[in-house]
């Protein structure tokens, strides 16, 4: 079971942090069409767990000089398995989820305005989303950018086990943020958001999991980018803090060297660290004469789900993309994922807990016109 979660804080992301230029935001002037492929494989020691393949489709249109439209469609199969609890006692999952997000972007003299939604369905799960935001420039320079919005999310899910059925869950978020130039090689931005959630937060596939059913969740994400003008590369960095009621502390750093190469083509190492506590009612493996671990006798809430367990985690990765004429560009992306208990930072990882690692390869095009 999986969700499409519309997160304002990667809209926000999104913004133009291209060094060397005011933060200038205007319609577009050709409209983009883009098709990506994704293929995604994680695995234990000797077990392979869940493989995606994805196809995803993105159109940007522009409508006269003040307005543009957004279209994405993605369909994915997800196939594999997944453990029931830790990383044991691992039963074969199959889905296929499809999904559809319009957007509809209004530019001023000095901003812009989007609205868009999202809508997600899955065999178990129906997500639907709107949400808003605002980009506000403070000076004729337009180089501050302020930046506000809005969301909500509602979900049903339905699993296929009949553990539940009909529950349901919300989550309304709102963000606000900056973007900066500080010079005429620099931009910085930071934006904060902030998520209050309630429903149905246990997964019905994990055996003994009872979350609660409230979530509060705040992030602080602080981007900032440089260019070199010598080789005329960029380099991009950030850092994002992330809190919620469960009791999670993450912490992200990204890095990301984007190098052009000359005949059109551009190499971008990517290399992003990460690190989070256990959540609170995380209950760790420790085997007893039948070889699971229970939760203590009268706990309210309780989960065996890794993904909560405290952890660290590194993701290198390549990408590759080549400018063929003003109309076509194509590029490819390889990244490797591996994520360790004792690699976290705050608290101590699971020892329980089989290694984790995964794989994904992505392939772009993207035609102009």
């Amino acid at each position: 079971m999986a969700t499409l979660h519309h997160s304002l804080l990667a809209a926000a992301a999104l913004l133009p942090l291209a060094p060397g230029v005011a933060l200038a935001e205007t319609a577009p002037q050709q409209g983009t069409l883009s098709y990506k492929y994704l293929d995604y494989q994680d695995r234990q020691p000797g077990e392979d767990r869940v493989g995606i393949k994805a196809h995803a489709l993105a159109l940007t249109v522009p409508l006269g000089e003040s307005w543009s439209f957004d279209a994405n469609a993605v369909t994915d199969a997800v196939s594999g398995a997944s453990p029931r609890y830790h990383t044991r006692r691992l039963t074969p999952l199959e889905d296929r989820r499809n999904a559809l997000g319009v957007g509809l972007t209004r530019y001023f003299a000095r901003g812009s305005l989007n609205v868009g939604g999202n809508y997600s369905k899955e065999a178990d799960y129906l997500s639907r989303s709107f949400s808003t935001t605002l980009t506000w420039f403070t000076d004729e320079g337009k180089n501050t950018a302020l930046i506000a919005g809005a969301g909500v999310t509602r979900d049903e899910i339905n699993p296929t086990n009949g553990i539940v059925a009909g529950e349901r869950k919300a989550v309304v978020e709102v963000l606000a943020g900056v973007t900066q130039v500080l010079t005429p090689a620099d931009i910085a931005q930071v934006i904060v958001r902030h998520a209050r959630g309630s429903g149905y937060y246990s997964d019905p596939y994990k055996a003994w999991d009872e979350r609660p059913r409230e979530r509060n969740a705040s992030t602080l994400l602080l981007r900032w980018n440089h260019h070199l003008d010598a080789t005329d590369a960029s380099v991009r960095t950030s850092y994002r803090f992330y809190t919620d009621s469960f009791g999670l502390r993450a912490h992200t750093l990204g890095l990301e060297f984007e190098q052009p190469l000359g005949a059109g083509w551009t190499v971008t190492p990517v290399l992003r660290l990460y690190s989070q506590n256990a959540a609170s009612f995380y209950v760790p493996y420790n085997p007893g004469p039948t070889g699971q671990t229970f939760p203590e006798p009268g706990a309210r809430y309780y989960t065996q789900d890794q993904r909560l367990s405290a952890f660290g985690a590194v993701t290198a990765g390549l990408k590759l993309a080549w400018q063929v004429n003003p109309a076509w560009s194509i590029d490819a992306k390889f990244e490797a994922y591996r994520q360790r208990g004792d690699w976290a930072l705050q608290g101590r990882g699971d020892p329980g807990l089989a290694p984790f690692d995964a794989r994904s390869v992505q392939l772009g095009v993207t035609h102009r016109f």
